[in-house]
């Protein structure tokens, strides 16, 4: 879902919410994207997407970890990670990554 922070009370925002629920309990993906000011708000369909505690971090601060995934990040220097390289958090886990950039 991209921006989801913009279907915050709209009329996708329920739809989202059991989607998300349901992607959750069969254990698959459910992908939200959005800058870290606007996805760490307690909306019901933000909680959904952070329940999880798995995703990307681009180019994370140091504050990122606990205020979207609820875990805490190793000490980063934003000005390290390059464009593409983040951190995968999985289960409370970080590791730095590289996604792929378009050419």
């Amino acid at each position: 879902t991209e921006g989801i922070a913009e279907f915050l009370n709209s009329s996708a925002d329920s739809a989202l919410q059991d989607i998300g629920k349901a992607c959750i309990a069969g254990r698959q993906l459910f992908v939200a994207e959005g800058e870290t000011t606007s996805v760490t708000g307690s909306w019901p369909l933000l909680q959904v997407a952070k329940q999880s505690r798995a995703g990307i971090a681009l180019q994370p601060d140091q504050n990122d970890g606990p205020s979207v995934y609820r875990t805490p990040f190793p000490r980063v220097n934003r000005g390290d990670f390059l464009q593409g390289r983040g951190l995968l958090v999985v289960a409370g886990k970080c590791n730095i990554v590289q996604v792929a950039l378009p050419e």
